[in-house]
Parts: structure tokens; C-alpha cells; sequence
């Protein structure tokens, strides 16, 4: 399942022709893909091989300080960008290869208004760093599962919830070109 995730999400891109608010300025176009491999030199290769350039941390294999040292070191070696766990805030400044920290995958709306502070504890801290959400990719999906899944009533009212709320960095989204019924289960549709 990790593996088909990875390419499922693999085209979810993050993209800013400005700087933001934040003062965070992208330096180049990426394509990234989640969930982050393990902390290994081949796993890092590997990403870059299949053509990723960036990477953030959103499962269990980096939720530490010494795995966002390791992360950050592992992206600089293999010429990756990304955003490190929040948890290595602190301690990972950011650099060429770190842009800045990942805060959540895949909010609802309820959730925008706790991330609209992380984002600003973020840019407290570091105020050139990207504070990175991952969206939830759009469905063509009934209205009742659309506030059920979303939390809004439109795909549309969710990402405009978003930016009006959090005031993003950049945008970012999962993207299922073909969706199937693994789509479906991901999102536990019926």
C-alpha cells in the first residue's frame, strides 16, 4: 500500500509565482510525493530517480529532531527539497534543501483555524520558511458525502475556506488522475 500511495500522490505539486506573506519565495518548480520513504541514502535516491524533487514529511518514518536532521541531510545529498516535521522546527533551520515544515495532510474545514496558527507559529520562527498543507484532492461526490469528506458543501468552498483562513504559502492537493475504486477507498466512499 505505501508504494501505490506514493505514486498516487506523486503529482500533487506545490507551486508559488510570488512570495507569500510569509516572506517564503519557491525557487523552483517541484513535483512531490508522500508518504516519505525511510531515512535511507537508496530510499532518497530512489525518490529522486523516479523524478521527485520534493519531499514532505507526513507519516511515522520521520516524528522526530534526529529524523528531520536526517531527512534534511538525506534531501541536501540527493538534491530534494522538502518540508521536515514540524517537530524539527526548532532545531532544522531552513536552508536550499529545507524550505520549510510540513504541518498536515489531507485537513478538513474544521481543521483550518488550528492550522492558521501553526502556520503563523511557524513564520514567527522562521519567516522565510513555507509552512506546508496538503490538500484533499477533489471528487465528483454527492453533496452530503462532499460536507462529510470536506466539511463543506463544494470542492470550491473548501479550498477557498482554505486560502481565506490559513493564508497559504503555496497550494497543494492530492491528485488521482484515474480515480478507481482504490480512490474511493481511500477517501472510504461508497
Amino acid at each position: 500500500m505505501r508504494r501505490l500511495l506514493l505514486v498516487a500522490t506523486a503529482v500533487a505539486a506545490a507551486s508559488s509565482a510570488q512570495a507569500s506573506s510569509s516572506g517564503f519565495a519557491q525557487t523552483r518548480f517541484v513535483i512531490g510525493g508522500g508518504p516519505d520513504p525511510p531515512c535511507t541514502q537508496t530510499s532518497y535516491a530512489n525518490v529522486r530517480a523516479v523524478g521527485c524533487t520534493f519531499l514532505h514529511a507526513d507519516s511515522n518514518e520521520v516524528d522526530s529532531v534526529a529524523g528531520a536532521q536526517q531527512m534534511a541531510k538525506l534531501c541536501a545529498a540527493n538534491n530534494l527539497t522538502c518540508a521536515l516535521p514540524l517537530v524539527g522546527a526548532k532545531e532544522v533551520a531552513p536552508d536550499a534543501n529545507v524550505w520549510g515544515y510540513f504541518l498536515h495532510d489531507e485537513p478538513r474545514f474544521k481543521d483550518f483555524a488550528g492550522i492558521a496558527k501553526a502556520v503563523a507559529s511557524v513564520r514567527a520562527l522562521h519567516p522565510t520558511a513555507l509552512s506546508f498543507v496538503n490538500l484533499l484532492g477533489y471528487g465528483n461526490f454527492t453533496a452530503t458525502y462532499n460536507k462529510e469528506l470536506y466539511g463543506t458543501d463544494t470542492y470550491d468552498e473548501y479550498v477557498d475556506g482554505f486560502i481565506a483562513t490559513v493564508k497559504p504559502d503555496v497550494l497543494s492537493y492530492d491528485c488521482y488522475p484515474n480515480p478507481t475504486t482504490l480512490e474511493m477507498d481511500l477517501f472510504h466512499c461508497e
